[in-house]
């Protein structure tokens, strides 16, 4: 009985990095912002993101994320400001890493102006 304790234990352990293993990517410049006709932005970096499958240098926000306003704000003031960028990523969309509307991944402007 001990043992299976022991073992259960150990697995839900393993649970967070299992749910929130994703790309991350820190201090990025946004070079370049834009939208397919279906909808999908797309966000070009000065950095790889190295997500597994689908390593580039941008990333993709699907059109069905509800949260897509609010990345694209984010966007377009860090390429006006000059601002870097918090990027991580869940997965693939159209060959690109992808930030989704989950709990995984996110994007947010970090506290370092521009010099």
């Amino acid at each position: 009985m001990k043992m299976k304790i022991v073992v259960v234990s150990f697995l839900i352990q393993l649970i967070p990095i299992t749910i929130f293993a994703a790309a991350n990517v820190n201090d990025a410049k946004v070079t370049g912002v834009g939208m397919y006709g279906t909808g999908h932005i797309y966000v070009h970096l000065d950095k790889e993101i190295p997500e597994a499958g689908c390593a580039q240098a941008r990333f993709e926000i699907a059109a069905l994320n509800e949260q897509k306003q609010m990345l694209l704000s984010i966007a377009l003031t860090a390429l006006v400001t000059g601002n870097r960028v918090i990027v991580n990523t869940n997965g693939c969309l159209s060959g690109r890493p992808l930030v989704d509307d989950s709990g995984a991944s996110w994007f947010n402007l970090a506290n370092n102006p521009p010099e």
